[in-house]
């Protein structure tokens, strides 16, 4: 594409364009622009606008988005190809974290602590039984047989691999198959007064139970939504009649915020609110749906009725949308999924600030203090600072002083070359890149292409931070929510099973048969 640009546009687009076929490096600069899309547009139409002719320009036209769209479709879509095929993000994590002492110091710990917690909260139940004696734990039925804690064992044992069944029994202790029912089936009391035969939670059990009261607070969920729409952003808009009045509005408001009350006060009454084993605020979408009730009963109390909080609480009410997640299983699915892959992607966003790092020091050597400039005509190179001094007259005769200034992106600071490589990043970068080919000497004004050279560093940068690690984000992200997408644990467990397979599975090369006699 590059040979061809050559041959098709030659000099043409130089006087419309600095994105241009003139030269080899300016059309290398030109493709790599379409394959990053930064502008692409404006060299389209500064394409179509060098040529002559309807035929010519068409030609022009379908040259460059045929470059556009192959970039676009096919090879962006590569480079997140080969990083999902070549990265596994379990096995990724699991090799960071496996070499090391301070990886093993930290699984001693976690297997310590977690065991000695696990005990005491077996004695605190009754399920252990100290022996002051012996000092030996063991269970009430059967007699002084000490229970052995396999964390505890292992923590002197320092093994280079673990597999997932490894894992589970470190982190458990064991038991016998009568207790593990005993404790499935262990009935629990709730906010410390309400044993599972009250009457009062026992009829709020039986309230949690009913599909009636489960679509009552789907129906008050999807009313809150509607009225949030015809809701005004504020109660003097000009010009604004608002569908409802103002005071229906807040009795609208009252009625869902106690529907959802008596929801909350259900299921603490069913599951219990933070302690016993089911409790309503272990689960991540409870605690969404608490957060939510409690900005919408500081609104319905007053007590902030004007000022920056007041619009503050205001904005909170958009959250009420979320609340229609937890009652989509298919919903809740996508979202757990997205949320566990959050861990993976934290080694992505380290890589990327190492690379922001690096090239921000790299940058800040090759281009500190170097892209100054004169705000108005009148110091061309070879002049700079000494000329940029005193006024100048625009052509409309206004009289207007000259300054040596520096443009907002740079490489002066690290902070600056942080910005500016974050803009970069974005692909956001022919000015700065055009900018940065202009560079002389200090104090010295800027001259187009005097240092093309400065344009690789620009390049080098946007194939490693912008292509590589963003598309690695993607990657991570589609591979994670593979590893971890289901609707409940064994599902997980399944789904990760089948992609072991997956890669597992035996690969067979097969050959075409030959079919020339030479071959045969």
């Amino acid at each position: 594409f590059i040979v061809t640009g050559r041959y098709v546009f030659g000099t043409r687009m130089d006087d419309i364009t600095r994105s241009n076929f003139g030269t080899f490096q300016m059309a290398s600069l030109t493709i790599f622009q379409l394959l990053t899309g930064d502008s692409w547009s404006s060299v389209l139409y500064a394409a179509m606008h060098s040529m002559d002719g309807v035929g010519s320009q068409l030609f022009a036209a379908l040259f460059i988005l045929s470059w556009f769209c192959f970039c676009a479709l096919v090879v962006n879509n590569l480079f997140v190809a080969v990083i999902i095929e070549n990265f596994e993000v379990a096995e990724t994590i699991a090799s960071i974290e496996r070499p090391g002492h301070l990886s093993a110091f930290r699984a001693k710990l976690r297997e310590t602590f977690g065991s000695v917690w696990k005990r005491r909260a077996l004695v605190q139940n009754g399920d252990l039984v100290l022996d002051t004696n012996t000092g030996e734990l063991h269970h009430p039925t059967h007699g002084h047989q000490a229970t052995t804690t396999p964390g505890l064992e292992q923590m002197h044992e320092h093994s280079g691999k673990s597999t997932m069944m490894e894992v589970v029994r470190s982190a458990a202790l064991d038991y016998d198959e009568d207790t593990v029912e005993e404790e499935e089936d262990v009935e629990e009391r709730v906010l410390y007064f309400f044993q599972p035969w009250s009457s009062v939670r026992r009829a709020f059990m039986w309230l949690d139970s009913q599909p009636a009261f489960e679509f009552l607070v789907f129906a008050a969920i999807i009313c809150s939504c509607i009225f949030l729409i015809v809701t005004p952003p504020a109660d003097d808009v000009p010009g604004y009649e608002p569908v409802l009045s103002k005071g229906k509005l807040d009795q609208a408001n009252t009625v869902f915020t106690f529907v959802f009350c008596v929801e909350f006060v259900v299921r603490v009454m069913d599951r219990g609110l933070l302690f016993t084993q089911k409790a309503y605020l272990k689960s991540g979408w409870n605690c969404m749906d608490f957060i939510v009730l409690v900005f919408s009963l500081v609104d319905q109390s007053g007590s902030l009725q004007q000022g920056q909080y007041a619009k503050i609480l205001r904005l909170t009410r958009a959250l009420r949308p979320l609340r229609l997640m937890k009652r989509n299983q298919g919903m809740r699915v996508v979202i757990d999924a997205l949320v566990s892959t959050l861990a993976p992607v934290g080694y992505v966003i380290i890589f990327s600030i190492f690379t922001f790092v690096v090239f921000g020091v790299i940058g800040m050597g090759l281009f500190g203090g170097l892209f100054f400039r004169c705000s108005t005509p009148g110091a061309e190179y070879p002049g700079g600072k000494l000329e940029c001094s005193g006024h100048h007259v625009t052509e409309d005769g206004l009289l207007m002083q000259r300054a040596w200034y520096n443009p907002e992106y740079n490489f002066d600071k690290f902070v600056d070359a942080f910005m500016t490589l974050f803009r970069v990043n974005t692909i956001k970068y022919v000015a700065i890149g055009f900018d940065a080919m202009d560079l002389t000497d200090y104090d010295q004004s800027p001259k187009e292409n005097h240092s093309q050279i400065n344009s690789l560093f620009f390049v080098v940068y946007l194939i490693v931070g912008a292509l590589f690690v963003m598309n690695l984000f993607v990657g991570f992200i589609v591979d994670g929510f593979n590893a971890n997408k289901g609707s409940t644990d064994e599902d997980l467990l399944y789904n990760r099973f089948v992609r072991q397979l997956q890669i597992a599975k035996p690969k067979y090369k097969v050959f075409r048969e030959p079919q020339n006699s030479v071959s045969e």
